[in-house]
Formats: C-alpha cells, structure tokens, sequence
C-alpha cells in the first residue's frame, strides 16, 4: 500500500503539473509497485548518522539557508565563480552567506590540474563558514571513491604536482611508502597515491558521508535507492572510516553499479527530462521514509543546468562547470524561512540573476 504521505505529494504535485486524471492513476499503481521502505525501521535510528545537526541559532527555529552546489571536477576557478554568483562568497572570496549551510554534492577530484586547489578551498571556506555560524560540508563522490582506491584513469597529467608540492617534507617517507605499497606505479604518481590512499594525509581531510539530509533536503551524489534506506546511516560511517583508515572498504555502499555513489537513475540522460513514472514512485517512498522534501543529486551534467523533475521532489544540480564539459557556474539555494527553491547562475558577464522558474519538467512528460 502506498502511504498517505506519499498519497498526498503525489496529488499535490499532480495539481501543480496540471496533470490529467489517468496520470495520477498511473503513478499511484507504480507508487504502489515500489517495495515498501519502512519508515519506523529506518528512522529515528538512522536520523543521528544522516541529519546535519548544527548549534541552534538564537531567537529563532528558522533552518538556515541551504545552498547546493554540483561536481566541481577540479575546476577551482569555476568554483569560485559559482560560489560569488550565489552570494555565497563575497568579491574577495571569502565565505559571505552567514550562518547558511552550504553542500557540495561530491566528484571535487579529477579532469582537472586543480583539483587538489579546489578542495583546499573547500577546507579554507568551512573554516571560515565556522568562525560566524554557518556550515560547509562535502559529500563522497565516485572520483573521490576512485582516487582512494589508486584508479587514477581521469587525473590530468597536471594534477600530480600540486600533491609534490603537498608532500615535500615528506618526501623521502613518501618514497618509502610508495616502494612498499605500489612499488609497480609511475614514480610521479607517488604523491597522490600516498596523499589520498586511504589514511593518507588528505584522505583524512577528506572524509565525507555519502548521503545527508538538512531541514527537508536530501543530499546524495548519484542517488539514494528505496533499498538504500536502511543502510544508510551505517555507510556514512563505514565509508568515514575507511576513508580514514580506520576500516574496510564499504564495497556495497561504493562498488556497486548502483550504488549513491553511481547510480543515475533520477539524473538520466541529462537533458532535463523527467524520469519514468515507476523511478518518480520509487523517489517518493525514498522521501517519505527520510521524512524529506526533496533530493538533490549531482553525477549526470544537465545540459539546460539545474533542473527538477518528478513534481519538484529531485534536483538535478550537475551543470559541468569545470571547463572540460563548458557548463554554467551555477548553485541551487534552498530558502530557510519560506522553503522556496531558485538556482542562481552567472551570465557571460560574471553578473548573476536568480531563476525562479525552472521548474518541473513533468508538464511536457509524454507518457502514454
């Protein structure tokens, strides 16, 4: 049976989509169809692991202002002009939102020589978020999955100095590790290898969740499964700890073809079409045992920018910012005091506009 919550956001988003009686037929059969998440088992066990919990703020319970921003692919540059077109940073790139939160969706590593540069500036960015109140925090991506464990296939050939640079005082002990542990590499691949193999110096830094919910939202990179649900609390922690070294690979949580990590089956093909009406079903039930208003994903670059599908409740935010693929610099924002969602992209000028209208695209769905 399909839950009254479920119930209820299906028909709400029918209304707003103006979809026609048989539609709404359609969706509640496949709704129906999903296998059943049992919230209760899932939550408030899970929540602790999963939720974002921050200080309070004072004089208010008002959630903070959420930002989102997509796969950075190293690409500092367009990061940083993502992160001022949201205001989220100011004119000399420092943090600027405040007590906001502020989440990148994973995939900060590879195809880029800068790659290493823009997670340094995430780490710079968080500490200065901290000082006045506000947040920022990334999530575990399939490249950060693939770097730790030594598939070096997309790091460009200029992305190995910078981790040199890193680890010159160490480079005799990184010599060393390096003979003993990949003594078949590339000599000039030692330095990353030794810096993000797990434990290693920026591995550490790096550890991150796979998934995590925020007043409403959540945050995954690939996409979170209704079979995932009830793992999920506990490979936030197995994937942590691994990262740190402190733990086995989490092979199902990261290795598998659909895994959060991998999966694309609410980003697909990327050309801003809504998924099958089964894959919006399975998304409610996902919502629902989350107690969540929306997921918002990153891994497919969306030709037409961010975009949300399925009555608003996924959105798509991988614009391929980093020069390889030419997209928008572009960041989702999420109101705290009124829950309203806008994108925010900079123009060829580097001025920015707010877009309130890209809305959902099910009112061109043509499924019969």
């Amino acid at each position: 049976p399909v839950s009254q919550v479920v119930q209820h956001r299906i028909i709400m988003a029918s209304r707003c989509a103006a979809w026609p009686p048989w539609r709404v037929t359609l969706i509640l059969a496949a709704a129906a169809a999903v296998p059943h998440v049992n919230a209760h088992a899932v939550m408030p066990a899970a929540v602790g692991p999963l939720e974002l919990r921050l200080p309070p703020r004072p004089r208010t319970t008002t959630p903070r202002d959420l930002f989102a921003v997509g796969d950075v692919h190293g690409d500092v540059r367009a990061l940083k002009r993502a992160l001022a077109t949201a205001r989220v940073t100011g004119e000399d790139g420092r943090w600027a939102a405040g007590d906001a939160v502020m989440v990148q969706t994973g995939d900060i590593l590879d195809r880029h020589d800068d790659d290493l540069d823009a997670f340094l500036f995430l780490r710079r960015l968080r500490r200065q978020a901290r000082a006045v109140g506000g947040e920022v925090v990334w999530l575990t991506g399939n490249h950060e999955y693939l770097n730790l464990a030594g598939e070096f296939t997309y790091v460009t050939p200029g992305a190995y100095a910078p981790f040199d640079r890193l680890l010159r005082p160490w480079r005799q002990r990184t010599a060393e590790w390096a003979a003993e542990h990949v003594p078949d590499a590339p000599t000039h691949q030692a330095s990353r290898l030794a810096a993000l193999a797990p434990g290693g110096v920026v591995a550490r830094a790096m550890a991150a969740p796979v998934a995590l919910t925020y007043a409403g939202t959540l945050l995954v990179h690939g996409g979170v499964r209704a079979s995932h649900v009830e793992h999920l609390a506990r490979w936030n922690t197995e994937v942590m700890a691994w990262m740190r070294g402190e733990g086995p690979l989490p092979a199902l949580a990261l290795g598998r073809s659909d895994a959060p990590i991998w999966t694309r089956v609410y980003s697909q093909p990327g050309d801003g079409t809504t998924p099958p009406l089964h894959t919006c079903a399975e998304l409610e039930a996902v919502l629902d045992a989350t107690r969540c208003e929306r997921m918002v994903v990153g891994h497919t670059p969306q030709e037409t920018g961010c975009n949300c599908a399925c009555g608003g409740r996924v959105w798509r935010i991988d614009t391929g910012m980093s020069e390889l693929y030419g997209g928008t610099a572009e960041v989702l924002h999420i109101s705290g005091e009124t829950g309203e969602v806008r994108t925010c992209r900079a123009d060829a000028t580097g001025h920015w506009s707010v877009d309130p209208g890209k809305r959902d695209v099910l009112d061109s769905m043509s499924h019969s």
